[in-house]
């Protein structure tokens, strides 16, 4: 007798000797949640069920508090927009003093009185310098139309000839008005990728790119005065 056919016997009685596999148990028809999803189980978890022989009815078996709250986390962090906890509104907590300092009114009037002025705004999370008359290019944006006027409203930074006004990370909308209005909805050229898998297969990929320009229409420093509170 060969060692290769030993080794064969020796490795058929150890695997006789072990005790059977327990099967796996398939996702019970209450499993149908979004918990589930989130987590990523294509089964259903061994752990939450009641006994590791059979397999659990829709009736008895019930997502733990535990699982609930990770999977809620998961699906939170993965979709924002679907979440039951949407989120907030920009300066949703911020509260206005009921009266602004005059060293605020007397920065605001001097940047107001300058001649030029130019914004950091950030549009689909991407910053962008602007001044009045500049064209920006941006991602699609599909709820937009020609000839709409668009409020931006993150605003990082805006600078005129002599003074800066800085946010935290974004200014307080009331302090500035900057509008910028749809003029196109372009498409880019096509684009021809090449993937050589293997011998005598090149799949080819092509694809096309849907932008916005955005063109800057009045970037303004608001008179921000007590009496028009």
């Amino acid at each position: 007798m060969s060692s290769t056919t030993k080794q064969a016997l020796s490795l058929l009685r150890l695997r006789a000797s072990l005790p059977p596999r327990p099967p796996r148990l398939s996702c019970p028809p209450s499993c149908t949640t979004t918990a589930a999803a989130a987590l990523g189980y294509r089964q259903w978890p061994r752990c939450l069920a009641s006994s590791a022989s059979s397999a659990p009815s829709s009736s008895s078996t019930s997502l733990s508090p535990e699982f609930e709250k990770q999977a809620a986390a998961r699906e939170a962090q993965s979709n924002p927009s679907r979440s039951a906890a949407a989120r907030p509104p920009l300066f949703a907590e911020f509260q206005p003093p009921a009266r602004w300092s005059d060293e605020t009114i007397a920065a605001l009037r001097r940047m107001r009185a300058q001649a030029k002025s130019s914004a950091i705004v950030e549009i689909k999370a991407r910053p962008y310098e602007v001044t009045v008359n500049d064209v920006v290019v941006t991602m699609r944006m599909n709820d937009l139309n020609l000839g709409d006027v668009v409020l931006l409203d993150r605003v990082r930074e805006i600078s005129t000839e002599d003074f800066v006004l800085k946010g935290h990370p974004y200014i307080y909308p009331a302090f500035y008005t900057i509008k910028a209005v749809v003029i196109e909805h372009p498409v880019s050229g096509e684009i021809v990728r090449h993937h050589w898998k293997r011998k005598g297969h090149q799949p080819v990929h092509r694809n096309r790119t849907h932008h916005t320009a955005l063109r800057i229409a009045e970037i303004t420093i608001n008179d921000v005065s007590n009496s028009a509170q």
